[in-house]
């Protein structure tokens, strides 16, 4: 695999390449849409995944890696061996994927106990999912016509949805058969590139506040208000990670983060305003 830059998981921002990693049900389509993807025969399809593999191929102007998994079993735990499958495919990913391709089937179910056998499989991964995860939708032909995905996801219960929200709102649809799958891959890389981008600006948001209070201590901003400000930096910023945590939970289960996040930015906003007029107060 092309070497990439010695940058920390998933801050390499260069669109020429992108690695991808599948995980889904067993027969949700994985290898097929990895096939898809890559535009060429790589995965085999016709028999079980019960190892991790990668496969490499130029798409659309970028050197994408897909690494294939095998899928979580419903209705009983996940055995050894796929849980150790799981940390080889992360091994695969070299500094780590840039998306996570959670597959769901167009055709069958999910509900609570596709949502358990998911959680649980997701757990074994130990590692941020949700801000580089997509939903993506597999056997998109069997998608009622004149029924958008939105709507073939509301129908498809709350179980769908919540894995929908707990992605951003992120999905795709794709159809091994289809003739426009050239079209449709590239959009979807297109909106990898995106959510790759813009992953990266709230550290760059983060790292560029926290130069300014130290900044401002060094120009004599004032010691307390400083350390308020530098200990509500720090603070914000272990809410943020704590808000990508492996275990799935349920988008109305997680408002309470969502209202610490809140409380803390509006707490930073305040204390820097008075640091900025103590600043100028001084000044003049």
């Amino acid at each position: 695999m092309a070497a990439h830059s010695s940058t920390t998981l998933g801050q390499d921002q260069c669109i020429s390449k992108r690695i991808l990693l599948l995980l889904g049900e067993r027969l949700s389509g994985k290898s097929s849409v990895g096939n898809t993807i890559l535009g060429k025969r790589g995965f085999d399809t016709g028999i079980m995944t019960t190892h991790s593999s990668k496969r490499k191929g130029t798409v659309a102007g970028r050197q994408v890696t897909v690494v294939d998994t095998p899928g979580w079993y419903v209705g009983r735990s996940t055995p050894g061996n796929v849980a150790q499958e799981l940390g080889r495919a992360l091994s695969l990913c070299s500094l780590g994927p840039h998306a996570i391709l959670l597959v769901v089937s167009a055709i069958g179910d999910f509900r609570q106990g596709e949502w358990r056998a998911m959680e649980e499989h997701l757990k074994q991964i130990q590692a941020p999912i949700w801000q580089r995860a997509i939903v993506l939708l597999t056997h998109g032909a069997e998608i009622p016509r004149g029924t958008t995905a939105e709507e073939h996801i509301r129908g498809k219960g709350k179980s769908l949805l919540w894995l929908v929200e707990r992605c951003g709102n992120k999905f795709h649809v794709l159809d091994s058969q289809a003739r426009d799958n050239e079209v449709k891959v590239q959009l979807l890389l297109e909106k990898i590139d995106r959510m790759v981008e813009i992953n990266m600006r709230p550290r760059e948001i983060q790292e560029r506040l926290y130069t300014q209070v130290r900044e401002s201590l060094r120009m004599g901003g004032g010691k307390q208000q400083g350390e308020d400000m530098e200990m509500l930096v720090m603070q914000d910023m272990r809410t943020r990670q704590n808000q990508q945590v492996t275990a799935v939970v349920p988008i109305g289960k997680s408002s309470a983060l969502t209202r610490l996040n809140d409380e803390l930015g509006c707490k930073i906003a305040c204390l820097w305003q008075r640091l900025k007029n103590t600043i100028a107060n001084r000044e003049h």
